[in-house]
């Protein structure tokens, strides 16, 4: 028997395919479901207070029951089976979203989320998301891993980013960082970067607190390199640097 007055729920890592025992829980304030055999969440409807829903590693498809629960704040559902967002057009007070592992190939509601701090996602088609992401002036997390981004000029507007994530893409040129004035992790590893002048260029990113990732890439590691020699300008700064090993880009 669920306590009435619940306000915390997780379950996680079971068999559990049918949640409807926890529709009448009208105080649940966040709900995680981890690895579970769950593909519907009817029962959430009416839970009216739920600020943060994680559905992870499912089988959930369809958002529609959680469309009118404009209190969510952090929703995380990734690797599950969902295609369309439309059903969260209308919950703009979220602040994190975690999308990545699914098939969605049209992010138009985004533009609706004017609070959007944190952003995951594996867009199919990269330019549906990129046409969205100047829109989210409030950015500070956006990891856009395992893609086929090419052109990252649309960030460049983030000023807040501090932590950016563009792993496993196709990304050679990355001049845009150089001015975003508050990153502090950046990982680009997995990519055709040959030239990475701009994070030098960056004052921001500098002091222990900071992380480059740039492994994997087509970076020239031969002694006297111009490559070498910025990577050793952010160790200088005590940034924490990762170069090696680089792939063969010839």
């Amino acid at each position: 028997q669920f306590a009435v007055r619940l306000e915390e729920l997780n379950i996680s890592y079971s068999f559990l395919d049918d949640i409807s025992a926890i529709k009448s829980l009208i105080y649940l304030r966040s709900v995680h479901f981890h690895k579970s055999k769950i593909n519907n969440i009817e029962a959430l409807k009416n839970l009216v207070n739920l600020q943060n829903l994680q559905i992870s590693s499912s089988k959930l498809s369809n958002l529609e029951a959680i469309k009118s629960l404009t209190n969510l704040k952090d929703i995380r559902m990734f690797s599950n089976q969902i295609t369309d967002l439309n059903p969260l057009k209308n919950l703009t007070n979220l602040e994190t979203l975690w999308l990545a592992g699914n098939s969605i190939s049209k992010f138009e509601i985004l533009g609706n989320m004017p609070y959007l701090k944190n952003l995951t996602a594996k867009p199919i088609e990269a330019s549906n998301i990129m046409s969205i992401i100047p829109k989210l002036s409030n950015l500070t997390h956006l990891y856009l891993n395992g893609g086929t981004l090419t052109n990252i000029d649309a960030i460049s507007s983030l000023s807040k980013l501090e932590v950016i994530s563009l792993s496993s893409n196709q990304i050679s040129n990355i001049s845009p960082l150089k001015n975003m004035s508050n990153l502090r992790y950046v990982n680009l590893k997995f990519n055709n970067i040959s030239n990475i002048s701009a994070l030098v260029e960056n004052p921001a990113i500098t002091g222990d607190t900071s992380t480059v990732e740039v492994n994997n890439n087509c970076l020239d590691l031969s002694n006297g390199s111009q490559d070498i020699k910025d990577i050793n300008s952010l160790k200088a700064r005590e940034v924490k640097v990762k170069y090696e090993p680089q792939k063969n880009c010839n």
